[in-house]
């Protein structure tokens, strides 16, 4: 309210009344007053909850923990628990650790995310809209709540578990596998947060063991509206801006177990970073690992675990040892082997170029890091990216090349190119013809040049140098004749290489003319036929909740896209104005 003086009384007074009236309605559920809609409710039971009511609000988080993971607003998902609104007035052991835990992991995700910033607007909604993730406890304080709570649900199912040849009474074994369940849900909880925390089991399957809805129900899971206790979707509605997404459709709970599975395996398939030595061989992992369309939050987990939380414009530590200059450097002398980066180089030790390399891996840290964020986004938005990062990197290779340009009349080498012959200059900076600024900007010292043409049947069409020959004052006559040779070879290459690049990009054309025409020719004849003669459906039959504004498009699964786009050709009568084939629609 301090910070909204732009407002006028009119706002702010609206404002205040909002922030009250939540807060109100947070503490009236609690108390057991009254209910949303103003009527007589009971209690919100914070005490001797049973094990099928705890399993099934633990189950209900996760899926709300899933649903905003998968881009949906926070208020709409995890925080309709109304148990996290206040864990400190939950008396229920376990739920209170629970939910003080919840929190924590919401905060480490949060943060993860928030540093690797490889998210889009699609991909993670940040907002915490004024919660607090129970900052005022301590970590281990948490983590030893919780367990705590893990060793006494182990003493209980070390209890109930059945000797072996002993028959077990029939609830007894209902209780131990009650109690099996949610030790296993408190545990995972409390080792994912560990995993996250630290950047560091076959399980049975206890889905069924929650609180199962009504059979006479549409669905097994109403996943769209929470049924568990504790739950209210629309306790944060006043929260949202007008134009917010009323409708958040919560993940089921088969959904949420197959997406934490498959976020545990993925946390174990990112240690394999850490193997990656070369720059080159990081950027492979990274670029195989995008293309099995990762969540955000292992992305941003396996982007910290390589960066080591280092900012691009900033030099940081790769894999938490290496200096990412150092990187650059192994990678640029094992691709090209630059002269500058060879240790037994005369330029190795020429302050000048000692200089140029340096400075020029220090512009090389933004670009590269760059490269390796863009690798953490969706593949959507990565080409977008890679485009804005190719003018960098352009601007990054003009601002760094040296290049000293004379017409090509001028010179030694331009005297050479127009006059076709070989010149051999036995004192470089006693001939007129001798540009000394090449000399003073890369700091190297000619004495005698070599100068001859490379030609081919149609003239000159290059010049090449050789300078400072080595232990004598000058190049000989027999110089001149190797250098003749070599000119003749040089055309040569220069020819073939000139006919070989053309070939390829004839092979290339053609290539892409075969690609184009298999690809427009992979339909099956009897896959037409098939879909043909299958009937048009109006999308609503297909899905009853398609012509709704909150439906959302890519709910719609692969198999059913097909007859949803016929459906839709038929309801806009497109097939009847146009007069469009069946056959022809389908293909």
């Amino acid at each position: 309210m301090a910070q909204a003086r732009h407002l006028t009384k009119a706002e702010r007074c609206s404002l205040f009344l909002l922030e009250k009236e939540r807060n109100e309605l947070v503490a009236k559920v609690f108390d057991g007053n009254v209910a949303e809609d103003g009527t007589e409710a009971d209690k919100l039971k914070i005490k001797d909850l049973t094990v099928e009511e705890q399993i099934g609000i633990i189950d209900a988080t996760l899926a709300c923990l899933v649903t905003w993971l998968e881009g949906h607003s926070l208020a709409q998902t995890v925080f309709t628990n109304l148990y996290l609104q206040k864990p400190h007035l939950v008396e229920d052991k376990i739920i209170r650790a629970f939910s003080i835990h919840s929190l924590k992991l919401l905060d480490v995700i949060r943060e993860f995310i928030n540093k690797a910033g490889v998210f889009e607007e699609e991909d993670f909604q940040p907002v915490m809209y004024g919660y607090k993730l129970a900052n005022d406890i301590p970590v281990g304080k948490a983590t030893a709540m919780l367990k705590e709570v893990e060793e006494e649900l182990l003493k209980k199912v070390k209890q109930s578990r059945s000797k072996p040849g002993e028959e077990q009474d029939l609830q007894v074994q209902a209780q131990h596998e009650e109690s099996v369940a949610l030790y296993s849900r408190i545990k995972f909880c409390r080792l994912l947060y560990q995993a996250l925390r630290f950047i560091s089991e076959e399980k049975e399957r206890t889905i069924h063991l929650g609180i199962r809805p009504d059979p006479k129900a549409e669905s097994s899971n109403r996943a769209d509206y929470p049924t568990i206790l504790g739950f209210e979707p629309l306790v944060n509605q006043r929260l949202l801006p007008p134009t917010f997404p009323r409708y958040t459709k919560i993940k089921t709970r088969k959904e949420s177990v197959e997406y934490l599975t498959l976020l545990t395996t993925r946390l174990r398939t990112i240690c394999g970073i850490t193997e990656c030595i070369t720059f080159h061989s990081a950027l492979d992992f990274l670029s195989e690992f995008s293309k099995t369309s990762p969540c955000v939050l292992s992305r941003s987990v396996l982007q910290l675990l390589y960066m080591n939380q280092a900012k691009c414009s900033e030099p940081g530590k790769v894999l938490g040892t290496m200096h990412i200059v150092d990187v650059l450097r192994d990678a640029i002398k094992a691709f090209i082997k630059p002269p500058a980066l060879m240790p037994r180089s005369p330029l190795m030790f020429n302050p000048s170029a000692k200089e140029y390399v340096e400075t020029f891996l220090s512009h090389s840290i933004r670009p590269f890091c760059t490269l390796v964020q863009i690798s953490g986004h969706n593949r959507a938005r990565q080409r977008d990216k890679l485009s804005h990062l190719l003018e960098e990197l352009a601007a990054l290779q003009e601002e760094t090349s040296i290049e000293v340009r004379i017409p090509a009349d001028q010179g030694i080498a331009g005297h050479v190119a127009t006059s076709g012959e070989l010149l051999n200059i036995h004192d470089a900076y006693a001939h007129p013809l001798f540009y000394r600024k090449m000399d003073e900007t890369t700091g190297f010292k000619t004495r005698n040049i070599l100068c001859f043409p490379i030609k081919d049947d149609k003239g000159v069409i290059g010049v090449a140098e050789l300078c400072n020959k080595i232990n004598e004052r000058c190049f000989s006559f027999f110089d001149e004749e190797i250098a003749k040779a070599f000119a003749i070879y040089c055309g040569i290459s220069i020819m073939h290489s000139l006919m070989w690049k053309k070939v390829r990009d004839a092979q290339h054309r053609s290539r892409l003319s075969n690609e184009l025409m298999m690809y427009h020719m992979q339909v099956l004849p009897e896959d037409v036929k098939k879909l043909a003669e299958t009937e048009i459906l109006p999308p609503e039959e297909i899905y009853e909740d398609f012509a709704k504004l909150t439906f959302i498009p890519r709910s719609v699964k692969e198999p059913d896209t097909t007859l949803v786009v016929m459906g839709m050709f038929q309801d806009l009568g497109m097939i009847r104005r146009w007069r469009i084939p069946i056959d022809t629609l389908a293909k």
